[in-house]
């Protein structure tokens, strides 16, 4: 089962309402959408630059996680070697 939220501007009513004649039609199994919020479009465009915001500062967390891990991983890689290269000069 699927639950799917909608939010719709007064501009993109009718064709969120297209697709749910589509979906009311097709997907019997599906729980179907409504459209949850008429809300002015200026709160929209709000909504929607916070959630580009949030996209763009969970993708600059990510590039930070990923150098950490690729800088701890060498490291690790180097003590490895030289702890095999004492090992055979033993």
């Amino acid at each position: 089962m699927s639950h799917t939220i909608v939010l719709a501007s007064k501009k993109g009513y009718e064709n969120t309402h297209k697709i749910q004649e589509t979906v009311d039609s097709n997907l019997d199994n599906y729980i179907k959408f409504k459209v949850a919020a008429m809300i002015p479009d200026e709160i929209y465009l709000q909504i929607e630059e916070q959630i580009n915001q949030s996209n763009k500062d969970n993708q600059r967390l990510d590039q930070h996680i990923d150098k950490r891990v690729d800088i701890d991983l060498s490291r690790f890689a180097s003590l490895t070697l030289r702890r095999s290269d004492t090992a055979h000069i033993r």
